[in-house]
C-alpha cells in the first residue's frame, strides 16, 4: 500500500514516522523546496547555511528563523515529551526573572519606576473578563476599565501603550483587531510557560526524518506538486513540476494554509465548497525575524533580560491621513522605512539563552510586512543603529562595529509558506465576511475522496493551532486514521 505525503515539516515527517512503523506501508514524501523542514529552519550564522544537527561544529552558531519556542509546557506535552531521545535542550523563559526593559529612544536611557510599570502592565499584563488587554483599549467607558486606563496620568503614556501594544502582534501575526476575540482562548491547548529549543527545532526535524527513513520511508526533495487527481479505480495521480507522476492509495496534504489559500494544487475532482470556504475564512498570520550576530554581546554589561523592548522613535503620532500612522499593513517603500525605522522592537538576548553574541528581533505586523519590501542591508544597518542608539549612552557608540553576519526572514514572500501560522480572524463589515470560526479548523482538518485524500497542519489543529506541537500531533493523528482504515478493512 502506497502513502505519499505532501510536504516535509513537522507535520508530514509525524505522519510518515507513525506510518513508517507499520510493515506494508510504502511512504513518499514529496517537499517542494530543497529542505526538510517547512516553517521550522535552523540557520548556523557562522557558516551560513541551514543547520545540520549531525555536522554541528562547537564553533557554530545556530538559530532558528521559524518556530522556536515549545508553547504550554506542561505535563503531557508532546514536543517537551520528546526532549531526552531527541537530544535538544530548553531555555526555560520563565526562570529569567528580570522585569522587562523598556530602553528609551536615544542615549541608553530605561523607563524607569511605575511609568515602566505602568506600560508593562497595561501592554502585557493579564486583565479581568476577557483576560485580553486590548479589550482595555476599545472600553475606557467600561467601569472595570475606565478605572484601570485613567491610572495612565498623561496622554503620553496612553499613546505609549497604545503604540508599544503592537509588539505583541508578533505573538498571534495578525493586527489586534483582525483577531476574533469571540474565538479568542476556546482552544484547549497545553498550560504552561515557554522554552526555547536549543540548539534548534532542526534536531526534531532531522531526528523525525531519521525515524522515518530507518523504516523505509522515502523523501524527495524539490517537488513541488502542481495535480492532484483522483482516477475511477480511486487511486491517486500525483503530478509534479518537474513531470515526475507518482501513485498512492492515500495522500496526506500537509500544505500550509497560506499555500491552500494562494497558490494550491489541482485538485480533481475540486474540493469541496465547504473545505474550500472554511480555508478561505482562516487567516494566515506573519512573523518575521531580523537576527544579528556580533563578535562579542557588546551588551552584556548592561545586563538585560533573556527579552527586552526598544520604545518606539515617536509614539503614535497622528498624522498623514493615517488613524494612527504605522498601524496599517504598508504598502510602498516609504512606508515600510517608516515602520522599520520608528516601531517598537522586541528582542531576544541569547548571550543569557545560550551564550551567544546574538540579538534575534521579532517582528509582527505591521513591521512584518514591512520588511519584506526592503533590502536586507538596509534593514540590518538601521536595527543595529537603532539598537545601539538606544542602548548606549553617545559617547560609546561609534566603538560598536556591525553584525559579523545576519539574517532577514520573509516568510510571506516564501511561495512555500506563505505565512508563518494561522489564526481565526474577525468579521468584517463586508457582509461577504463572516469571520472564522473554530469550527473553520475541524472543516480544514476532514478528509475527502472516501477518506483516500486528508490533511493535516498546524491549522488544522482546533486546540493547538499556531504551534509545533498543533502541527506534530496533526501529523501523527492522520497517520491514526490510515491505520485504524487499514485495521477496519482486515476485520
Amino acid at each position: 500500500m502506497q502513502v505519499i505525503i505532501i510536504g516535509a515539516g513537522i507535520a508530514g515527517l509525524s505522519c510518515a514516522r507513525r506510518l513508517a512503523q507499520r510493515s506494508g506501508i510504502e511512504v513518499l514524501i514529496l517537499e517542494g523546496r530543497d529542505r526538510i523542514g517547512g516553517r521550522i529552519h535552523t540557520w548556523d550564522l557562522k557558516d551560513n547555511k541551514t543547520y545540520n544537527p549531525k555536522e554541528a561544529q562547537k564553533a557554530s552558531f545556530p538559530i532558528d528563523l521559524g518556530a522556536s519556542f515549545i508553547h504550554g509546557v506542561s505535563e503531557g506535552h508532546p514536543v517537551k515529551a520528546l526532549e531526552k531521545e531527541v537530544g535538544f535542550t530548553t531555555f526555560d523563559s520563565e526562570e529569567d526573572e528580570s522585569a522587562l526593559i523598556f530602553y528609551d529612544r536615544q542615549s541608553g536611557k530605561k523607563l524607569q519606576g511605575e511609568k515602566a510599570e505602568k506600560v508593562a502592565f497595561f501592554s502585557q499584563g493579564p486583565l479581568p473578563k476577557e483576560n485580553l488587554w486590548s479589550a482595555l483599549l476599545t472600553r475606557k467607558d467600561d467601569p472595570v476599565y475606565g478605572e484601570l486606563w485613567e491610572q495612565l496620568e498623561s496622554e503620553e503614556e496612553r499613546e505609549m501603550v497604545m503604540t508599544m501594544s503592537k509588539l505583541w502582534t508578533g505573538w498571534t501575526g495578525a493586527l489586534h483587531w483582525d483577531l476574533s476575540l469571540r474565538w479568542w482562548g476556546a482552544e484547549n491547548d497545553f498550560h504552561g510557560g515557554n522554552e526555547v529549543v536549543l540548539p534548534g527545532y532542526q534536531t526534531l526535524i532531522q531526528w523525525s526524518a531519521d525515524k522515518a527513513t530507518f523504516k523505509g520511508a522515502k523523501v524527495e526533495l524539490n517537488k513541488v506538486v502542481e495535480k492532484v487527481q483522483r482516477l475511477r479505480n480511486n487511486k491517486i495521480l500525483v503530478e509534479v513540476q518537474d513531470g515526475t507522476k507518482y501513485y498512492a492509495d492515500y495522500l496526506i496534504s500537509s500544505l500550509p494554509l497560506g499555500v491552500m489559500q494562494n497558490s494550491p494544487p489541482a485538485f480533481e475532482p475540486d474540493l469541496p465548497e465547504g473545505l474550500k470556504q472554511s480555508i478561505s475564512n482562516l487567516g494566515m498570520g506573519l512573523l518575521n525575524k531580523i537576527v544579528l550576530r556580533y563578535e562579542t554581546a557588546w551588551w552584556r554589561e548592561l545586563s538585560p533580560p533573556s527579552f527586552f523592548c526598544i520604545l518606539p522613535t515617536q509614539i503614535a503620532k497622528r498624522d498623514q491621513g493615517y488613524r494612527w500612522k504605522g498601524e496599517q499593513i504598508p504598502k510602498t517603500v516609504e512606508e515600510a522605512k517608516y515602520l522599520v525605522e520608528n516601531e517598537g522592537i522586541f528582542a531576544q538576548n541569547y548571550d543569557i539563552i545560550n551564550q551567544s553574541p546574538i540579538l534575534k528581533i521579532f517582528l509582527g505586523p505591521p513591521i512584518a510586512h514591512a520588511v519584506e519590501l526592503l533590502d536586507d542591508d538596509w534593514i540590518i544597518k538601521t536595527i543595529h543603529d537603532r539598537l545601539i542608539k538606544s542602548m548606549l549612552p553617545n559617547d560609546e557608540q561609534a566603538s560598536i562595529s556591525p553584525p559579523a553576519s545576519a539574517q532577514v526572514t520573509r516568510w510571506n514572500k516564501d511561495t512555500f509558506s506563505r505565512g508563518s501560522y494561522s489564526y481565526i480572524p474577525a468579521a468584517n463589515e463586508s457582509p461577504q465576511f463572516p469571520g472564522g470560526s473554530r469550527q473553520d479548523m475541524e472543516v480544514a482538518a476532514t478528509s475527502i475522496w472516501d477518506g483516500t485524500l486528508g490533511f493535516c497542519g498546524e491549522h488544522t489543529s482546533a486546540d493547538c493551532y499556531a504551534s509545533v506541537h498543533g502541527a506534530l500531533l496533526s501529523g501523527e493523528r492522520e497517520a491514526d486514521r490510515i491505520l485504524h482504515t487499514l485495521q477496519k478493512e482486515r476485520l
